[in-house]
Protein backbone atom coordinates (compact mmCIF):
# COMPACT_ATOMS: atom_id res chain seq x y z
CA UNK A 1 0.00 0.00 0.00
CA UNK A 2 2.82 2.34 0.87
CA UNK A 3 4.39 1.73 -2.55
CA UNK A 4 1.28 3.11 -4.28
CA UNK A 5 1.46 6.43 -2.50
CA UNK A 6 5.21 6.83 -2.46
CA UNK A 7 5.43 8.94 -5.65
CA UNK A 8 2.10 10.75 -5.34
CA UNK A 9 1.97 14.50 -4.76
CA UNK A 10 -0.11 13.94 -1.65
CA UNK A 11 2.70 11.89 -0.12
CA UNK A 12 5.18 14.68 -0.80
CA UNK A 13 2.98 17.33 0.82
CA UNK A 14 1.50 15.53 3.81
CA UNK A 15 3.16 12.16 4.32
CA UNK A 16 2.05 11.85 7.93
CA UNK A 17 -1.68 11.84 7.17
CA UNK A 18 -1.20 9.36 4.30
CA UNK A 19 0.80 7.07 6.57
CA UNK A 20 -1.89 7.38 9.25
CA UNK A 21 -4.57 6.46 6.71
CA UNK A 22 -2.58 3.44 5.55
CA UNK A 23 -1.96 2.24 9.10
CA UNK A 24 -5.61 2.78 10.05
CA UNK A 25 -6.78 0.64 7.15
CA UNK A 26 -4.24 -2.07 7.99
CA UNK A 27 -5.24 -2.04 11.66
CA UNK A 28 -8.93 -2.18 10.77
CA UNK A 29 -8.38 -5.16 8.48
CA UNK A 30 -6.31 -6.93 11.12
CA UNK A 31 -8.96 -6.41 13.79
CA UNK A 32 -11.81 -7.42 11.48
CA UNK A 33 -10.03 -10.61 10.38
CA UNK A 34 -9.17 -11.48 13.99
CA UNK A 35 -12.77 -11.04 15.09
CA UNK A 36 -14.04 -13.15 12.20
CA UNK A 37 -11.54 -15.92 12.85
CA UNK A 38 -12.26 -15.98 16.59
CA UNK A 39 -16.05 -15.96 16.14
CA UNK A 40 -16.01 -18.63 13.46
CA UNK A 41 -13.48 -20.66 15.41
CA UNK A 42 -15.66 -20.60 18.50
CA UNK A 43 -18.78 -21.45 16.55
CA UNK A 44 -17.15 -24.27 14.65
CA UNK A 45 -14.98 -25.68 17.41
CA UNK A 46 -16.60 -24.90 20.76
CA UNK A 47 -20.33 -24.85 20.15
CA UNK A 48 -20.55 -28.47 18.89
CA UNK A 49 -18.64 -29.62 21.99
CA UNK A 50 -21.08 -27.76 24.23
CA UNK A 51 -24.04 -29.24 22.36
CA UNK A 52 -22.60 -32.75 22.69
CA UNK A 53 -22.05 -32.21 26.41
CA UNK A 54 -25.63 -30.97 26.93
CA UNK A 55 -27.03 -33.86 24.88
CA UNK A 56 -24.98 -36.42 26.80
CA UNK A 57 -26.16 -34.93 30.09
CA UNK A 58 -29.78 -35.05 28.89
CA UNK A 59 -29.43 -38.67 27.75
CA UNK A 60 -27.92 -39.65 31.11
CA UNK A 61 -30.75 -37.95 32.99
CA UNK A 62 -33.30 -39.63 30.72
CA UNK A 63 -31.76 -43.07 31.29
CA UNK A 64 -31.71 -42.49 35.05
CA UNK A 65 -35.37 -41.41 35.04
CA UNK A 66 -36.37 -44.40 32.90
CA UNK A 67 -34.45 -46.76 35.18
CA UNK A 68 -36.18 -45.27 38.21
CA UNK A 69 -39.57 -45.62 36.51
CA UNK A 70 -38.87 -49.30 35.70
CA UNK A 71 -37.77 -49.94 39.27
CA UNK A 72 -40.97 -48.36 40.56
CA UNK A 73 -43.01 -50.38 38.04
CA UNK A 74 -41.42 -53.61 39.27
CA UNK A 75 -42.29 -52.62 42.84
CA UNK A 76 -45.91 -51.75 41.97
CA UNK A 77 -46.83 -54.24 39.25
CA UNK A 78 -44.13 -56.93 39.42
CA UNK A 79 -45.26 -60.55 39.27
CA UNK A 80 -42.97 -63.41 40.17
CA UNK A 81 -43.02 -66.21 37.61
CA UNK A 82 -40.78 -69.25 38.27
CA UNK A 83 -38.64 -67.19 40.63
CA UNK A 84 -38.21 -64.29 38.18
CA UNK A 85 -39.81 -60.90 38.76
CA UNK A 86 -41.62 -59.80 35.58
CA UNK A 87 -43.90 -57.01 34.49
CA UNK A 88 -47.29 -58.02 33.13
CA UNK A 89 -48.11 -56.84 29.63
CA UNK A 90 -51.12 -54.71 30.56
CA UNK A 91 -52.34 -51.29 29.54
CA UNK A 92 -51.91 -50.03 33.09
CA UNK A 93 -48.20 -50.95 33.14
CA UNK A 94 -47.66 -49.50 29.66
CA UNK A 95 -49.30 -46.22 30.71
CA UNK A 96 -47.20 -46.09 33.86
CA UNK A 97 -43.94 -46.71 31.96
CA UNK A 98 -44.78 -44.08 29.35
CA UNK A 99 -45.53 -41.53 32.08
CA UNK A 100 -49.21 -41.14 31.21
CA UNK A 101 -50.43 -42.51 34.52
CA UNK A 102 -49.23 -41.25 37.90
CA UNK A 103 -51.79 -43.04 40.06
CA UNK A 104 -50.84 -45.70 42.59
CA UNK A 105 -52.75 -49.00 42.61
Amino acid sequence: MLALYRHSPRWQEDWLSVLADILAVALGLAIASTILVEVIGRMVLLIPDAVKKIKAQGHAEGRAAQSKRYQEAYERFGVEVNGVLMLPNTREVAEFLSGESEQKP
